[in-house]
């Protein structure tokens, strides 16, 4: 088909014109969209460990912060234990293990007395295989602890408590 000097251009060049613009706009605005979510998933952002946060709780005024980490090929478990308790307290005994109950934490101190304000570390071997880096671990344990507030008497063995707390602790590297 010629066209003259004057002559407009049929009305369905036009129109795939316009389609191919639209498609051309709309792919690029596409393409960038997948780029930006294809480096989100490789950086691991969008990965469900990467979403959850860590916890440490045993009540109100027994805070805790926990972490899992490999000492070689051994897997260790650090806990710091903080006194929200306005008197002082003595933890008698921790246990601490998996949700799951296949490994538990060997080798934490008990019998340690912790003044109101103050936090202690603790250290202590996770049974099981070496931990994956940026894993997730989720634990249960018991804290049994001593009051050893003056109007009930000091620290007086007749004053035990049992606090249940949970944890959820990612592997960091190390």
């Amino acid at each position: 088909m010629v066209f003259r000097r004057g002559q407009t251009t049929p009305a369905c060049h036009m129109r795939g014109q316009a389609a191919v613009e639209y498609i051309t706009t709309y792919g690029w605005a596409i393409l960038v969209l997948a780029i930006v979510f294809a480096a989100l998933v490789g950086s691991g952002m969008l990965s469900p460990n990467f979403l959850v946060t860590d916890e440490c709780s045993f009540g109100t005024y027994l805070k805790c912060s926990a972490a899992l980490y490999n000492q070689g090929d051994t897997p260790t478990f650090g806990i710091n234990v903080f006194n929200g308790f306005p008197y002082e307290i003595k933890i008698k005994d921790i246990t601490i293990q998996t949700q799951d109950g296949t490994a538990s934490v060997t080798g934490l101190n008990s019998g340690f007395q912790l003044k109101s304000g103050d936090s202690m570390d603790l250290k202590g071997v996770l049974g099981g295989a070496k931990l994956a880096p940026d894993a997730v671990k989720r634990l249960v344990g018991n804290m049994t602890y001593v009051s050893c507030a003056p109007e009930l008497g000091g620290c007086v063995d007749d004053n035990v408590h049992v606090l249940s707390g949970h944890i959820t602790a990612k592997v960091i590297r190390g």
